[in-house]
């Protein structure tokens, strides 16, 4: 495992389950085992807290409680549970259609495949658990209008007690909603816009609203909160660039009870469902603690919205407009799950990468759209080694569009969105469509890129990178055939951009084109070489960029280890004046012998070069 994230021999030992019949993936068992007695399947869904008997077995708690079976009816009738209301001390068995009309405290919940338990649309009502929610039927909170509120909060849950992990059960000290077998979420929120730069074209945001807004000057790594009644109509801006304005609040919530006592939501349907998610809040969940955690702290396995291993059972599902905030662990996670889309979403102020699945493992078809990752947080100071807002990991067909990744805060390598290293030498990395996308004031870098791939073109268009303490791409690993197109780099800390990689021959050059590279008069240089490990198959390619604002030079190159590499600059712009690139521009700190830096200037007149030997002309070597 390294930087908090799973290793593909940890998940193994975390992870065996039953019946796998394809490698890589698990087949998930049925759930509850036919047969399993329903007092042990109470058993297993128990509350810490209530008055129970606990019972070890092995390395888990079977809790058992009273119980009480509705088969229809409102909740706060006495006939629709058979005479006794369940309280505090009981867990609620539903196998008809019950509707919460009342705001009940209790053990524990369970809508069987035959049940359904759905919120009064048009009251305001506060279900309590202090155990878990299994649905296996379905879960409806739809409130009628924007002034009700529907809240399921777990309570008293204590983080220490997780086990985490892979399971095919609910795990009583695991607390959270659980969605198994066929089981179902309607939870649908009043739609209002997610997020914006223009307030005053909002829609659905009320006065008692929280709304962040992001940093967007130089240095500045936090946000700003207001009410909606107190946003400004215009928002803070720099050069062409507009704060984002986050509406963190929403009428359907699932919570624990605060950032001590977190509980998580773990979605693994083994059937086919389309979940509706939308405007939901998702608050202090995701712990940190337990038997099994990530070198993070975080309870592997337990995070906000997690769809588990799903493969294409949840194909459809759009989850949209939705908040993960002040959570302990993780943000939206669909892992192993494919064909589902996150749109209009908002990670705030939570801990550990915002957006991904695990590493070593392919999820399919996701799209991330406009969506935005915002003060993400190292568990540990000393963990944040390569935090990201968006992990963008294997699989085929996955998309990130409009999204934007401030304030992610880390250490060495963090960064708004990241292209992880494989785990292993037999695994694929992800080609992602990467779209349209920003990253700014992010303590280190916008872009970390960690991938050797001799197969694969991975292109990143129109991408925006401003403010970022380090750099705006920080690119790597040693060989690989990435394509930067059409995109702005301005006033990144040290460097626009900091590159550790070289071209492959095959698929193609690792490629700059239509990039500009914008100090603005504030940071030392545009572009720096860094320490090449692999030999490079054919030159780097920079193609129509822009080189300036920089302080001490255009270009720095630093090879004062590894191999030797090759670079072409094709029709660079220099400065305000937009100048031909000359040698001067060059700050050669360390040239390893056999490096070759060529330039053709912008009206394909002239071309020299630059090696270790110095510096020579040479005809034009490039047509378009």
């Amino acid at each position: 495992m390294r930087g908090g994230h799973v290793s593909r021999s940890e998940k193994k030992e975390s992870s065996q389950v039953s019946g796998s019949t394809t490698p890589g993936r698990t087949q998930p068992g049925p759930y509850p085992k036919r047969g399993m007695d329903r007092r042990k399947f109470l058993g297993l869904v128990g509350a810490a807290g209530a008055s129970v008997l606990a019972v070890a077995t092995a390395d888990r708690f079977f809790l058992r409680n009273s119980s009480a079976t509705a088969t229809g009816g409102k909740w706060s009738e006495p006939q629709t549970w058979g005479g006794h209301v369940p309280g505090p001390k009981d867990t609620a068995v539903i196998s008809g259609k019950v509707t919460l009309d009342t705001n009940p405290t209790v053990a524990g919940i369970v809508i069987e495949p035959s049940g359904a338990l759905t919120f009064d649309p048009a009251a305001t009502r506060t279900l309590k658990s202090s155990g878990n929610v299994v649905v296996q039927g379905k879960l409806t909170m739809k409130p009628a209008s924007s002034t009700v509120v529907h809240t399921l909060r777990f309570i008293g849950v204590d983080e220490q007690r997780f086990r985490g992990g892979d399971t095919e059960t609910p795990l009583a000290t695991d607390v959270g909603l659980w969605v198994m077998d066929g089981g179902m979420l309607q939870l649908e929120g009043t739609p209002k816009t997610a997020w914006t730069r223009q307030p005053t074209t909002a829609t659905g945001w009320r006065n008692a609203d929280e709304i962040a807004v992001s940093p967007v000057k130089k240095g500045d790594f936090g946000f700003a909160m207001h009410t909606g009644g107190s946003v400004p109509s215009k928002l803070p801006t720099w050069d062409a660039y507009t704060a984002e304005a986050l509406n963190l609040t929403r009428n359907v919530v699932v919570q624990g009870d605060d950032a001590s006592h977190r509980a998580h939501v773990f979605v693994r349907n083994t059937s086919p469902v389309v979940h509706t998610v939308s405007n939901v809040l998702f608050r202090y969940l995701g712990p940190r603690g337990g038997e099994r955690r990530t070198r993070t702290g975080g309870t592997l396995g337990r995070y906000p919205l997690h769809f588990h291993m799903n493969m294409g059972e949840n194909a459809g599902t759009i989850v949209d407009g939705c908040v993960v905030r002040d959570c302990g662990n993780r943000g939206f996670w669909p892992h192993m799950t494919d064909h589902i889309t996150f749109r209009n979403c908002i990670v705030y102020n939570s801990t550990d990468e915002a957006y991904g699945w695990d590493l070593g493992d392919d999820s399919n078809s996701v799209t991330f759209d406009n969506c935005v990752a915002a003060h993400v947080l190292a568990g540990d100071p000393s963990r944040g080694y390569r935090l990201t807002g968006f992990l963008l990991g294997a699989g085929t067909g996955n998309t990130c569009t409009g999204c934007v990744a401030t304030g992610v805060q880390g250490t060495v390598n963090a960064a708004g969105f990241e292209w992880p290293e494989r785990p292993d030498a037999s695994h694929k990395v992800g080609v992602w469509t990467f779209n349209d996308c920003i990253s700014h004031n992010n303590v280190v870098n916008g872009i970390f890129t960690w991938q050797n791939d001799h197969v694969d073109i991975h292109s990143i268009r129109s991408f925006n990178a401003y403010h970022n303490g380090q750099s705006g791409i920080e690119h790597g690993a040693y060989s690989n055939a990435y394509q930067y197109v059409g995109m702005s780099l301005k006033e990144n800390g040290n460097y626009q951009l900091l590159d550790h990689a070289v071209s492959n021959s095959h698929p193609g050059p690792l490629l700059f084109q239509s990039v500009i590279m914008d100090g603005k008069g504030s940071t030392p240089y545009a572009l720096k070489f860094f320490d090449h490990l692999a030999t490079p198959r054919m030159p780097m390619r920079f193609l129509d960029c822009t080189l300036t604002g920089h302080v001490t030079n255009a270009v720095l190159v630093d090879q004062s280890n590894g191999r030797p590499a090759t670079y072409d600059f094709i029709h660079t712009k220099v400065g305000s004046k937009e100048r031909d690139l000359t040698e001067a521009d060059f700050t050669l700190r360390s040239l390893r012998p056999g490096s070759i830096i060529r330039v053709q200037n912008q009206n394909d007149s002239s071309a020299f070069q630059i090696t270790s030997s110095g510096v020579s002309k040479i005809a034009p070597f490039w047509t378009a």
